[in-house]
C-alpha cells in the first residue's frame, strides 16, 4: 500500500463543498521532464527532480494556482517513499497540522505505527528549532519505519512524509532532515520556534446547542464582515515571534480534532484532515470589537462558524452562542453557510456565493 495521503470522506465534502468551490478545476498532474527541478511560484522553494537518491515519480497540483501541491519520490519497488506537500497556511498553524499528520501516520494505514522519537529540529535555512519532526517503527506490514516533517515557509507550510520497507525508525531521523536539505530554500522571514500541541488543562463549556440570531440586514453583514476582518487579522499573525500556543482539547471526534489557541475558552479551531484545511468557531469579529449594528443589543455574543480553505473562507449565519464541535461540524457537513468569499489572488475579499439577506418589515 503507498503512502500518498487518502482524502477521507469527510474532507472531502470539506473540499467540496459550497457552489463557488465546486466550480474549482480538480486535482491535474504537473507535466515536468524527469530531469526538470520544480519552483513553487509563490513560496519559492524548489524541488528536485530526484530526492534523497529516489526519483520523481509523481507531481500533481491539488488546488489551483499551486495552492496545494504533492510530490512522490520513490524506489522502482515503492520501498522507499518520500512525499513532499506544499499548501497555504491558511489556519491552525504548523503545530496543529503536525499534531494531524502524527494522528494520519499512526492509523495503521501500512503498519501499526510505535511512536520512536518527536520533538523539533532545525529545517535547513533556519537557525532556530522552527520545524517538528516524528518517527515510527512499523509491524504488521511490509513497511518497517515511518516518518512526517513539518517546517514554515512564510505563509507556506511544506510536509515531509518517508516510509521505508529496510530503515530502522533512526535513520529516519538522521535522513528526513538530510532529504530537506536536498531542497533548495529561498531566503525566508524568521520563523517562530515549534511547540508541539499539548493537551489543554481545561475543556470548552457548551450550554446547549446555539440557534441563529433573528436574520436581517445589519445581522448579514456583520456576519460577512465579523469573517473577512478575522481572515484579515489572521495574515500577520504568521510572522509573529510569540505565536499562540496550541492544545489539543478532550472533547472527543471520531473524525476531527479540536485545537484551542492560548486554551481559548470562547472558541476552537476544528481540524479535519492534515492539509491545513479547517473549521474556526469563535465569537464574531465585529461585536466582539464593539462595532455592533445599531439595532443590536449592547451585550449580544454572536458567534459563527467559518470553513478556511485555500483560497476561501465560507461562513455561517449568526449563532446565538457557542455551538459545540458536532454542530459546527454538522454546519460545513450540511453546506449551511450565509457568505463565501475569497482569500486569495483575484477578486480577494469578495462575495463569490452567499445567501441574500431577508428583507425587515419596517
Amino acid at each position: 500500500m503507498g503512502l500518498l495521503p487518502k482524502v477521507a470522506a469527510l474532507a472531502a465534502m470539506m473540499l467540496c463543498s459550497g457552489a463557488a468551490q465546486a466550480q474549482d478545476p480538480p486535482s491535474r498532474p504537473i507535466e515536468l521532464a524527469a530531469k526538470v527541478p520544480f519552483t513553487h511560484q509563490h513560496s519559492k522553494v524548489q524541488l528536485p527532480a530526484v530526492l534523497a537518491g529516489l526519483p520523481r515519480i509523481q507531481a500533481m497540483e491539488n488546488e489551483p494556482d499551486q495552492l496545494h501541491t504533492s510530490f512522490l519520490y520513490a524506489s522502482p519497488d515503492r520501498g522507499e517513499q518520500y512525499i513532499v506537500i506544499i499548501y497555504r497556511d491558511v489556519g491552525g498553524g504548523l503545530p496543529v497540522w503536525f499534531d494531524r499528520a502524527r494522528r494520519r501516520a499512526e492509523r495503521g494505514e501500512i503498519g501499526t505505527a510505535a511512536l520512536h522519537w518527536a520533538g523539533e529540529f532545525v529545517p535547513p535555512g533556519r537557525t532556530n528549532a522552527s520545524g517538528l519532526l516524528a518517527t515510527y517503527a512499523l509491524t504488521g506490514g511490509s513497511y518497517r519505519s515511518s516518518g512526517v516533517a513539518l517546517v514554515p515557509a512564510g505563509e507556506w507550510l511544506i510536509t515531509i512524509w518517508a516510509a521505508s520497507r529496510t530503515r530502522s525508525p533512526a535513520e529516519l531521523d538522521a535522513l528526513i532532515p538530510k532529504a530537506l536539505a536536498e531542497i533548495v530554500w529561498p531566503k525566508m522571514d524568521p520563523a517562530p520556534a515549534a511547540v508541539p500541541v499539548a493537551a489543554c488543562t481545561s475543556s470548552l463549556a457548551f450550554s446547549g446547542e446555539a440557534k441563529p440570531v433573528p436574520r436581517d440586514e445589519d445581522s448579514f453583514a456583520q456576519s460577512f464582515m465579523g469573517a473577512v476582518l478575522d481572515a484579515k487579522l489572521m495574515e500577520p499573525l504568521r510572522r509573529v515571534t510569540d505565536p499562540p500556543r496550541w492544545c489539543r482539547d478532550s472533547i472527543g471526534l471520531d473524525n476531527a480534532g479540536v485545537y484551542r489557541a492560548d486554551e481559548q475558552k470562547d472558541g476552537y479551531f476544528l481540524a479535519v484532515n492534515d492539509s491545513g484545511r479547517g473549521v474556526r468557531v469563535r465569537r464574531n469579529a465585529v461585536t466582539t470589537s464593539g462595532q455592533r449594528a445599531a439595532n443590536s443589543k449592547a451585550h449580544d455574543e454572536r458567534y459563527e462558524v467559518q470553513m478556511t480553505q485555500m483560497s476561501r473562507i465560507s461562513t455561517s449565519a449568526l449563532l446565538d452562542r457557542l455551538p459545540p464541535p458536532a454542530q459546527a461540524l454538522a454546519i460545513v457537513m450540511e453546506d449551511r453557510f450565509a457568505t463565501t468569499f475569497r482569500t486569495w489572488g483575484e477578486g480577494k475579499w469578495q462575495v463569490v456565493a452567499h445567501e441574500a439577506p431577508p428583507k425587515v418589515r419596517r
